[in-house]
């Protein structure tokens, strides 16, 4: 025993139990249900509601001499809780538009219902819109609970498959190139832009082979759809990915916000592409290799996009062309720069210890 706690055997565990440790708790059955447009998590939308749910669990009322619970009371005062986008913003850390477009999210699932409301405080200070969220049973139940449908079910019907993409993505791997990452400076003059025999095609980024064939599976019921609708589907996918509107709406300087439109349209006009090749670093690559690094570009590989533009001092004559290279050169350059800068940080704490 160890300070009257019964040993589970694990050191480590029965450390863990001393502590008190407190916060929401998350089912994983959320995870499956609260999703992007892409159809991933809304891991920030999972967050808030622990958030609103925590709020909303009843505090027991345990008699003094028994100890029996004798009732339940809420924790807030009003009839239903009172929050505002600034105030989950400031505990998440998150701009109030992110917090305004979760719990869309989660009111479009019908698991919330925001009420604005105008309230009197003291004797006639009057506030307007002030927000207050119901959290509804049933929708919770249903998220916490149920089974979510199959995946084949939920694929919107945009999302083809296509045959012609190259083996490596049917297997998952993430080899994309032959040609040494190295970091692109903006200095080569061979790094001209060439697409040839370009069309549009279907939004898919395969990550196995099993993947590959439920897609084909549904691939069928798609053949006839409006092309606009596969582009629209692409750039909405793109846009999600990349947090496209949160980038410009952190934009303080009208020359970014320009770029960041610029790289978006760039990588949306990739991986539309049916065939042909992009000319990539003075070489030519199947434009199904440059999709599937496309369609893998997040919000911190155009974030790093951006920043070595700025530290870039040779004039770029073709700026689409390094915009291309750069983008498609991103993942492995950023996580290699993360990793050196890592290395660096370390050196340094162990040499002032």
């Amino acid at each position: 025993m160890t300070n009257g706690i019964i040993s589970t055997g694990s050191a480590e565990v029965d450390s863990i139990g001393m502590m008190d440790l407190s916060g929401n708790v998350i089912p994983n059955n959320w995870y499956l249900w609260i999703l992007r447009d892409n159809g991933r998590p809304h891991h920030f939308a999972i967050s808030l509601l622990g958030e609103i749910v925590y709020w909303y669990k009843p505090v027991e009322i345990r008699d003094e001499e028994s100890g029996r619970t004798i009732g339940y009371r809420k924790k807030f005062k009003g009839d239903c809780l009172q929050k505002s986008y600034e105030q989950l913003g400031m505990k998440f850390g998150e701009e109030k538009q992110t917090v305004k477009r979760a719990l869309d999210c989660l009111e479009d699932l019908g698991i919330i219902q925001r009420e604005f409301r105008t309230i009197t405080v003291g004797d006639d200070m009057k506030y307007n819109n002030v927000m207050f969220i119901h959290l509804i049973p049933e929708g919770l139940r249903k998220v916490t609970y149920e089974k979510k449908p199959p995946l084949t079910e939920q694929i919107p019907p945009a999302f083809k498959f296509d045959d012609t993409l190259p083996s490596d993505l049917m297997t998952g791997s993430d080899q994309v190139c032959e040609e040494a990452p190295d970091r692109f400076d903006g200095t080569n003059t061979e790094n001209t832009l060439e697409i040839t025999n370009g069309d549009y095609n279907h939004p898919i980024h395969l990550s196995s082979a099993g993947n590959a064939a439920m897609i084909r599976s549904v691939a069928k019921e798609t053949d006839g759809l409006d092309r606009m609708k596969e582009i629209f589907a692409y750039r909405e996918y793109v846009k999600e990915n990349i947090e496209y509107d949160d980038l410009l709406q952190e934009c303080s300087y009208e020359t970014d916000r320009q770029r960041i439109e610029e790289i978006y349209e760039l990588i949306c006009d990739t991986v539309c592409m049916k065939k042909g090749t992009v000319r990539i670093g003075g070489q030519d690559q199947p434009c199904q290799l440059v999709k599937s690094m496309f369609l893998r570009l997040m919000r911190c590989h155009v974030e790093y996009v951006i920043e070595c533009m700025k530290k870039t001092t040779s004039k770029v004559e073709n700026m689409r062309a390094y915009l291309l290279t750069a983008l498609y050169r991103a993942p492995q350059s950023f996580h290699n720069s993360l990793d050196q800068q890592v290395r660096h940080d370390m050196y340094g704490w162990a040499e002032e210890g």
